[in-house]
């Protein structure tokens, strides 16, 4: 089991748990506007480290959601209303002409993190 008290490792598989057990306390309705509860973030606490093994805290956890949601306001900024890309599952990418991407980081740089990765 990791140590709590060293930087945390994030990888897909992880990061795919933290989603999960996040999306559970929004069902069970553990959350106040945007954020979670406390008793909500003590379960996405003790749930996380049941299936991942790994004991991170609730600051670590906070701060890797609050980063995946950064990124998910920049992914739908970059999608928004857009009709002539495409997107492939199989390579969990963005699938867009050069020139799309051109005119789409002139208007972000920060969009560049999605064109080789979904």
């Amino acid at each position: 089991m990791d140590n709590d008290k060293g930087k945390a490792t994030w990888d897909p598989y992880t990061t795919k748990i933290l989603i999960d057990v996040c999306t559970e306390q929004i069902v069970h309705k553990k959350r106040q506007g945007t954020s979670f509860t406390r008793p909500g973030w003590g379960k996405i606490e003790k749930n996380f480290q049941k299936r991942s093994g790994r004991k991170y805290d609730r600051r670590q956890l906070k701060n890797r959601f609050d980063i995946l949601r950064k990124d998910w306001k920049l992914w739908d900024n970059l999608m928004f209303r857009e009709t002539r890309i495409g997107y492939g599952t199989a390579t969990n990418r963005v699938l867009a002409f050069d020139e799309w991407w051109q005119q789409k980081l002139l208007v972000d740089p920060n969009f560049k993190k999605f064109r080789h990765q979904g």
